[in-house]
């Protein structure tokens, strides 16, 4: 039998999001365009969420991309960023069924480990996440709080410049060079 080759979740969350390219929801993406990027403090009062809300937040946010070797979604100020897409750009069902996903979150973590999921191990909170993959009514939140968080993390500056590669001037510098040379068209962007 061939060797399997393992991989840890940062390194496939990774070479998932490569492999999505910009295959973001509308409303993530124009929270995106319009300039709606993760803050770098935890310290942040709520837009749309209750504190308890944005509690949850802010963990379950930090086990789908946790802090290690490299910087995880707590260090890119992930939830701030993810209640003001919600409170922000997402319409008002859009926005009820999140925190319709974020309530059922502390009765099914009480259901599978007895304690709130904010007060739970990394190790229950894991546990717990991996249920919501099971469950059809909770899929949508929970692909939805997936895909605020790895928006979140890559385009903030902390999942820009120290998690991916960062050239803040793509390209040489080509300051006397004529038109006709560097193919006869000038750039749209």
């Amino acid at each position: 039998m061939a060797s399997q080759k393992i991989i840890d979740r940062r390194n496939a969350v990774k070479k998932a999001s490569l492999m999505l390219g910009f295959a973001v929801s509308g409303p993530a993406l124009t929270g995106v365009l319009n300039g709606c990027t993760a803050r770098k403090t935890i310290d942040w009062q709520p837009l749309i969420f209750s504190e308890n809300e944005a509690m949850l937040v802010e963990a379950a946010s930090s086990r789908i991309l946790p802090s290690g070797e490299t910087p995880g979604a707590s260090d890119a100020g992930v939830a701030p960023f993810i209640d003001e897409m919600v409170a922000e750009y997402y319409l008002p069902r859009d926005q009820q069924r999140f925190q319709t996903g974020l309530q059922q979150l502390d009765p099914l973590s009480n259901e599978i480990v007895s304690r709130n999921f904010a007060n739970a191990s990394e190790s229950e909170q894991d546990q717990v996440l991996k249920e919501l993959t099971k469950r059809s009514d909770l899929q949508p939140f929970f692909l939805m709080l997936k895909e605020l968080t790895v928006l979140g993390f890559f385009t903030s500056e902390v999942g820009a410049t120290q998690f991916l590669n960062f050239d803040e001037i793509p390209g040489g510098f080509l300051g006397c060079e004529s038109l006709e040379s560097l193919g006869g068209k000038t750039w749209a962007t």
